[in-house]
């Protein structure tokens, strides 16, 4: 799990040899897919115009913005977006990028559809391994199913 959350880099001090590294942490982002009881697939531009849509987290409520498809990952927080994934092509909605270094305790975050709550549990934490290296525990749980930190949800209608 954790090689897939960041990226690392090593070098040597050439006056100790002494070994540096440096760690670039991948933010929290959640893709989620929504499907209906037969598995179609909700998220067309007509569904997402039809409806409405608000994401909270930590007491704040974010409206679904349009956003385009890009090819690389945020570091920076972009809010509640419709958009198409960058690697499957899937139309998806996007909330992050929270940052991948901070504690994120059992916190949730409520998609809003219809006023229909869909509730999703955030866990993330930055903990050092046994060999004193940095790991990401991350997680996102949605009606019982925990998803690892690079799945994307799957909501359901």
């Amino acid at each position: 799990v954790a090689a897939s959350l960041f990226m690392a880099s090593c070098t040597k001090s050439p006056d100790t040899n002494e070994t540096f590294y440096e760690f670039d942490v991948v933010p929290v982002q959640l893709f989620i897919l929504m499907y209906d009881a037969n598995g179609n697939n909700l998220l067309d531009s007509s569904y997402v115009a039809n409806n409405n849509f608000t994401a909270t987290f930590r007491g704040q409520t974010y409206d679904l913005k349009l956003d385009v498809a890009t090819k690389y990952i945020s570091s920076v927080f972009k809010g509640f977006i419709y958009t198409t994934h960058p690697i499957t092509s899937q139309k998806v909605l996007y909330f992050g990028g929270l940052s991948g270094v901070e504690t994120i305790d059992n916190e949730n975050l409520t998609i809003l559809c219809n006023n229909k709550p869909n509730i999703i549990t955030i866990n993330n934490k930055l903990i050092k391994n046994k060999d004193g290296m940095p790991e990401i525990e991350r997680s996102f749980t949605y009606n019982g199913k925990k998803y690892m930190g690079w799945q994307e949800i799957i909501l359901t209608e």
